[in-house]
């Protein structure tokens, strides 16, 4: 089955906070989400098949560098290279403006997340305590370097055609 990535719309939101619950608790709101799609400088972007939305991302620019604000696929599409493609689309976002850096919150105990952003490259640099609830738990900060660098481009470059090949 064929997935595509195309810009989130106001109209994607109710299929987003059904997937929004499914994933995460708490769960954004859905005036949470009308913020992010109204501000400049966001890259939103939904993930779908069959006209069905599977997941979705969103990243912000602040300052110097990109925030990955939320990324999430359904669990039936978990493991099927849809966070892949999304993470490449953050990767891409980042690049277009010319920033280096992109930056992260995950749950400690979310060990296929963290996996995910290892393997594009991302390192621990802190722990904020208590940060996440229901159930309270500590986030690690996770950051990328050098995104627009010569050295990137190479782990980058595999990692999408490592795409092509599934």
């Amino acid at each position: 089955m064929e997935v595509t990535l195309r810009k989130m719309t106001l109209d994607d939101l109710g299929e987003i906070l059904e997937l929004e619950n499914e994933l995460f608790s708490p769960p954004w709101s859905y005036n949470s989400f009308v913020a992010e799609l109204e501000s400049d400088k966001r890259s939103c972007l939904v993930a779908e098949c069959q006209a069905k939305i599977i997941g979705y991302s969103i990243g912000a620019i602040f300052y110097d560098e990109v925030h990955i604000m939320s990324i999430g696929v359904t669990r039936s599409f978990q493991k099927s290279q849809v966070a892949t493609k999304l993470m490449i689309e953050m990767i891409n976002f980042a690049k277009s403006n010319l920033i280096d850096s992109i930056v992260l919150e995950v749950r400690a105990s979310n060990k296929p997340a963290i996996g995910l952003y290892t393997k594009f490259g991302f390192g621990p640099v802190a722990v904020r305590r208590n940060y996440y609830t229901k159930p309270v738990e500590d986030a690690l900060v996770l950051i990328l370097n050098g995104v627009c660098g010569v050295e990137y481009e190479f782990r980058f470059n595999n990692l999408k055609e490592g795409l092509k090949t599934k």
